[in-house]
């Protein structure tokens, strides 16, 4: 069985190639047929799967995603070690973003990653979570108190990422200094891109300065006892894909960027008079198009690791051209263009 890596993100040095996007990666969790979770980027926050199977992703490649069917499948990210530090201290800044691909139905509340301990089992433990409602569109939770004494909901005002079996790209971002709107203001939630309006459909005690401490199933809103059963009744439907966790507020424009597949220094008129495709390259050929005339470029196939796979230096670009790519192996990549003056284009593709 192929790997899955699910890639969470906080803010280290930035990376050689996307200096925006990638303000630093912390975690970075290669999934695997042993049920492990093994943390790539050297920290070393191993998680594992508790079940599920496995899916293609949105790119259509085998086995490069995490599907759970609603029956108690979950994985877990040991949040004590993570982002615990980033979202319990005063005025915590942070964003979350995560392709999710809808089941034939969604259930009433869908968790998509929850640090979020449901009373099933008698028991309160509320941090912060990420579902879609059933007829109502994108949930975000937060608690500052685990008692469920203080804590609010805001839900997207339209019914979104309810189509099924697609793929749907969904953000929320947190600003624990903003107090406004009885702390509606605090959370901006983004699908396919586009900020949503949303309400505070919940409102329950003070509004308080620090969210609360919790663990941090994916794919699971409730406790596992000690027996290892599920203390509730919410559990998750649908695949899950390249979760991403900032420890700030990610711009619109960076938003864009994770929705539509690039990365780059910035989004500029270079980049998007390139355009760089397919998503998924079936037959060696790299294809560029463009509505203007370029000169003396430079593009770079890399490894998402950074490794340099490819370089080509092309005198002209006008209109279209195809490039080969030389006998790669199967898997994800970079492909980075850079002009002279200092213009950027970055897409990450498939090669199958």
């Amino acid at each position: 069985m192929k790997k899955i890596l699910l890639s969470l993100v906080f803010a280290l040095p930035l990376s050689f190639f996307a200096q925006d996007i990638e303000a630093g990666l912390v975690g970075n969790w290669l999934m695997n047929d042993e049920d492990e979770m093994l943390d790539q980027s050297g920290v070393g926050l191993d998680g594992y799967i508790s079940s599920g199977a496995f899916t293609e992703d949105r790119f259509g490649v085998e086995d490069e995603a995490i599907v759970f069917d609603g029956t108690f499948d979950y994985a877990v990210i040991p949040g004590e070690d993570a982002y615990d530090e980033i979202t319990t201290v005063e005025d915590a800044t942070f964003s979350i973003s995560l392709w999710h691909q809808t089941g034939e139905v969604i259930p009433g509340l869908n968790p998509l990653i929850c640090k979020y301990g449901h009373s099933g089992c008698g028991d309160a433990d509320r941090q912060w979570g990420v579902l879609i409602g059933a007829g109502e569109g994108i949930r975000f939770y937060y608690s500052s108190t685990p008692d469920n004494l203080n804590y609010r909901s805001i839900s997207t005002l339209e019914v979104v990422a309810q189509e099924p079996n697609t793929w749907h790209h969904i953000v929320a971002t947190y600003d624990g200094s903003v107090d406004t709107n009885d702390g509606k203001d605090r959370v901006q939630i983004y699908y396919n891109s586009v900020l949503q309006d949303d309400t505070l459909n919940f409102t329950i005690g003070e509004l308080g300065d620090l969210i609360s401490d919790a663990a941090a199933p994916i794919g699971l809103m409730s406790y596992v006892s000690t027996e290892e059963e599920s203390c509730g009744d919410f559990n998750a439907v649908g695949a899950l894909d390249d979760v991403r966790f900032y420890d700030r507020v990610i711009t619109p424009a960076e938003v864009h960027l994770l929705f539509d597949g690039t990365v780059g220094i910035e989004e500029n008129a270079f980049a998007s008079s390139i355009s760089i495709n397919p998503n998924v390259i079936t037959d060696g050929m790299l294809n560029l198009m463009t509505d203007k005339a370029y000169s003396d470029l430079r593009v770079e196939v890399l490894s998402m690791t950074g490794t340099l796979m490819q370089r080509n230096e092309l005198s002209q670009l006008n209109g279209a051209m195809s490039l080969p790519l030389n006998n790669l192996a199967a898997g994800a990549y970079l492909v980075r263009i850079a002009s002279q003056d200092g213009g950027v284009a970055v897409k990450r593709v498939i090669v199958k």
